[in-house]
């Protein structure tokens, strides 16, 4: 029998009982239990505007909102005068993890009818609230409620109001889990948007990124497709209006074509795990939870037009006009009430550019050295053969424009590497960017890698994931150097175990792999290495401090 990587007893790791995640894992309910009535509330953006204007709670805004619903027209501000007192009384609401959940008890018999009042607010930006009834026992505030009860009625709702979103797959990344025979069971719940233009030189896409605070990976315009009303018609207004919100310096019909054969639709469905708690992962009807869900992203490869090519290619633009007021990620509070006061565009991403498709390998170039792009455009998506040929067929020498055409001729030499970002599957991703490294190569950015995490604490570009780790180790990287870390930091190993704001999956993980490494390396580990090990078991979740403890049962050696 396997050792339990949790508690040490003799059983299997996903059979312990002291794992959280075991508690939920196929427990079926009674009848009884799976049969109460139940009311729950989506704010989707709205949860913003509560965490930003009003500073509450989901739950703690619910009568607040009830007494704006009953008494204001227009967009809601947050600087309307509110009485609460006039809130009739509500049942205890639950709020779990993207929706609030209560019971719907006799002495409330009117209460779906009042907390559908919700559905008529707006607000900046067209966000608005869900209200949907549902069954299931007692509400939790465990992700796993909401995977295993809450997302399938509400996804089940959705189809038989909003059919449109629903749509068949081009492709699927990852192992499904078994998927009912009629019918499309996943709603589409995000669109990235990707312009397109041919020219002599070969097929380009334009990609943007956040500003450097943010991460230097080149992705696409997108996000969340808006459903209810107010909300988007299809993927289309979706990928208009996510186009006009973010591109601010190039409206939709300057940039791009309209009309139903200007754009490609490649529909992903990516398998998740049951802990992936994210609002789009779905869970299949009848399929046991341990299987997991899937999620449904449309990528629309769209006609760019000749001025918009032209005015752009061979250089990185700014997305927002000069003199623009924009809001933007990460800012004060007190700048982020201004995207839900005064209208201000929230804006994610800063630069763009032209990048051009290699139709036989998938793989990208730039006019610019050090690119990265994120692996679900640049891993799954441009790598399938079936969407290149599509691509190809559809765009390719639609308006090939000649290099006499241009201001400059668009040299793009330099490879872009794909990052793990949005992945999975790290490890693999890492392997098809970087290959083979030599092992100093390796030392060097493993290395670099804690230094700049450590270095820079909390700031989300200088982090890193355990694969990463793993790759460099693999390739050879020498766990034992110590050329080029931080003063004061004496191994790889301290530098990971000082960072206090690392994830705690990717601090453990990769503390795993660096004792794995110097065990065959033959280097036992020093005290001071052992100690930061029993801190972090000490102040370790409960499901991994038994992991923790484990590699911490050493005793110590010598510096070399």
């Amino acid at each position: 029998m396997a050792k339990c990587r949790i508690c040490g007893d003799k059983h299997w790791t996903r059979n312990c009982p002291q794992d959280p995640a075991s508690q939920h894992r196929g427990t079926p309910s009674s009848s009884e239990d799976a049969s109460k009535p139940l009311v729950g509330i989506f704010f989707g953006d709205v949860e913003h505007f509560v965490k930003d204007v009003l500073d509450r709670t989901l739950v703690a805004a619910l009568p607040w909102l009830l007494v704006v619903a009953d008494s204001v027209v227009g967009v809601v501000t947050g600087e309307e005068d509110v009485d609460e007192t006039r809130c009739l009384p509500l049942p205890d609401f639950v709020a779990c993890p993207f929706v609030v959940v209560g019971k719907v008890v006799p002495e409330h018999a009117d209460l779906i009818q009042r907390i559908a009042r919700l559905e008529s607010l707006r607000f900046h930006g067209g966000a608005s609230i869900k209200v949907f009834s549902l069954t299931g026992p007692s509400p939790q505030s465990e992700w796993s409620f909401v995977f295993k009860h809450v997302v399938p009625q509400f996804v089940s709702q959705c189809q038989a109001e909003e059919p449109q979103w629903f749509l068949p797959p081009n492709q699927k990344d990852g192992r499904m889990p078994m998927l009912p025979r009629d019918g499309i069971p996943f709603p589409v719940d995000r669109v990235g948007v990707v312009p397109v233009c041919s020219t002599d030189s070969g097929l380009f896409i334009f990609l943007v990124r956040p500003p450097d605070t943010h991460g230097q990976v080149w992705t696409t315009i997108g996000g969340s497709v808006r459903r209810g009303r107010p909300g988007d018609e299809d993927i289309f207004g979706t990928c208009r209006r996510e186009w006009d919100e973010e591109a601010l310096a190039f409206p939709f019909d300057y940039a791009l074509e309209a009309g139903a054969d200007s754009y490609l639709q490649h529909v992903v469905w990516k398998a998740n795990g049951q802990d992936w708690k994210n609002w789009s992962n779905c869970l299949p009807a009848g399929c046991a939870v341990e299987n997991g869900g899937v999620s449904s992203k449309a990528w629309l490869f769209v006609q760019a037009t000749q001025k918009f090519f032209q005015d752009t290619c061979g250089r990185v633009v700014e997305l927002v006009p000069d003199g623009k007021e924009v809001v933007r990620k990460g800012e004060s509070r007190e700048r982020l009430k201004l995207r839900h006061r005064d209208g201000l565009p929230f804006l994610e991403q800063e630069k763009g550019a032209w990048f051009r498709l290699d139709a036989e390998s998938g793989r990208l170039f730039a006019h610019f050295e050090g690119a990265a792009v994120r692996g679900d455009l640049g891993f799954t998506v441009l790598l399938s053969e079936d969407l290149r040929g599509r691509l190809f067929a559809k765009f390719d020498g639609r308006m090939a424009l000649p290099a006499a055409a241009l201001p400059a001729a668009p040299l793009v030499p330099h490879d872009v590497i794909v990052s793990p970002e949005g992945l999975k599957n790290k490890l693999e991703v890492l392997k098809f960017s970087f290959g083979d490294l030599r092992p100093e190569v390796s030392t060097e950015r493993l290395l670099r890698c804690v230094s700049d995490a450590l270095d820079h604490p909390g700031e989300f570009r200088y982090q890193f994931y355990p694969e990463e780790v793993e790759f460099y180790l693999s390739c050879g990287a020498d766990p034992l150097a110590v050329d080029g870390l931080p003063t004061g930091v004496n191994s790889v190993l301290q530098a990971v175990l000082l960072n206090d704001t690392l994830n705690k999956n990717v601090a453990f993980r990769s503390a795993e792999h660096l004792c794995r490494a110097c065990k065959e390396k033959g280097r036992s580990l020093v005290a001071e290495e052992l100690h930061l090990l029993q801190r972090r078991a000490q102040s370790s979740t409960d499901d991994l401090r038994p992991r923790w403890r484990q590699l911490a049962e050493q005793k110590p050696g010598r510096r070399s």
